[in-house]
């Protein structure tokens, strides 16, 4: 959570809500809206780090993947 996120492009976070690093997602997420930055932060329960490496055998990970693929249309376009 350290540094100037004033500038920071649109950020989605996707972090398990059981695993090591959900705490740092949501600070990520705090300091860069605390800065007036665009950020969506999802902490996801019950799975494991990464995932969204698991596309196409596990549910969450294709709905994880199509929620990337329309924050980036949103985003990008």
């Amino acid at each position: 959570t350290f540094g100037d996120y004033a500038t920071i492009a649109p950020l989605l976070v996707h972090a398990s809500a059981s695993e090591a690093l959900a705490d740092d997602a949501v600070l990520l997420a705090a300091a860069v809206h605390h800065t007036g930055g665009t950020v969506t932060c999802g902490l996801w329960p019950g799975l494991s780090h990464v995932w969204h490496a698991m596309v196409p055998d596990v549910p969450e990970a294709r709905d994880a993947m199509a929620e990337i693929a329309t924050f980036l249309t949103a985003h990008l376009s």
